[in-house]
């Protein structure tokens, strides 16, 4: 059994319609307040989360992912644990020293991380792709090409989130005035507005991560048997793809982003210099 890149890719996107896919939207609006460039930066950490847990299983199934499906809930509980700590921090204005936090653009960049980390083995995202993925990997296929899969399956699930950034910076969103931060003061308390909402929902993510074993007791946006026809419809589609062009086109669009990104920045700095001298 062959299980081509574009296949792994279109069952990343379409695991939005999983139990865990109901999150991925909250967890996208825990980090919107931010400049276009951090929310670009919020996404791949959360796709680093992803890939984090979700490669190694690719590279070993036959041996890490039966450890991590006996000790599933653990994991789950431990990870969901530290996202409501890190959310806890950011609302109550801790700063960690020894965690680079202001690099990454505060607490809540970890938790985004941890967010990714436990959505890799969230079983309820386990759609048919993933599970022909995993099998294929188990019964003696490459671990590099398992995990390049994985990785793919990863950057599926990261979509929605992507797309949901460029729409934010196309519009402008985050300029608007209603998004920008205003100063929360009681006592010597002080914080956002922003910070003190993104602290909550992360919060509040984690304890629905913790409640329902990983979104497992969620009811998924689409049925069982709907989310399965779609998913044996991507598998038809993606072997039909070779995986030469699907790396191909995944070049084009990466660098179609970054000449687009560098263009606006540009084209930002060339109006704002233009603005100075006038």
């Amino acid at each position: 059994m062959e299980i081509s890149l574009v296949t792994a890719f279109l069952g990343g996107v379409l695991a939005l319609l999983s139990p865990c896919g109901a999150l991925l939207l909250p967890a996208f609006f825990a980090y919107a307040f931010a400049s276009a460039r951090d929310l670009l930066g919020r996404s791949l950490l959360f796709y680093l989360g992803l890939i984090t847990t979700l490669v190694p299983i690719g590279a070993f199934a036959g041996t890490l992912g039966s450890l991590l499906t006996v000790h599933r809930s653990a994991f789950i509980a431990v990870a969901a644990g530290l996202v409501i700590a890190f959310g806890a921090f950011q609302v109550i204005g801790i700063r960690i020293p020894l965690l680079p936090m202001r690099a990454l653009g505060g607490t809540s960049a970890w938790s985004t991380y941890l967010l990714g980390l436990v959505y890799g083995v969230a079983g309820a995202c386990a759609g048919p792709i993933l599970g022909s993925i995993l099998m294929v990997a188990a019964l003696g296929g490459s671990s590099a090409y398992g995990a390049g899969l994985l990785a793919v399956y990863a950057l599926g699930m990261t979509v929605p989130l992507f797309v949901l950034a460029a729409l934010w910076d196309r519009f402008e969103i985050g300029k608007r005035r209603w998004v920008k931060p205003r100063e929360i003061r009681i006592g010597s308390w002080r914080s956002t507005w922003t910070e003190l909402i993104s602290g909550l929902i992360f919060i509040t993510l984690g304890i629905v991560l913790l409640v329902t074993d990983g979104t497992a007791a969620l009811p998924g946006p689409v049925g069982v048997s709907t989310q399965f026809d779609l998913e044996m419809a991507a598998t038809r589609a993606g072997g039909n793809v070779s995986n030469t062009v699907f790396l191909v086109l995944l070049g084009v669009v990466i660098i179609g982003i970054i000449a687009w990104r560098v263009h606006a920045r540009r084209q930002s700095a060339r109006i704002r210099s233009e603005s100075e001298h006038n």
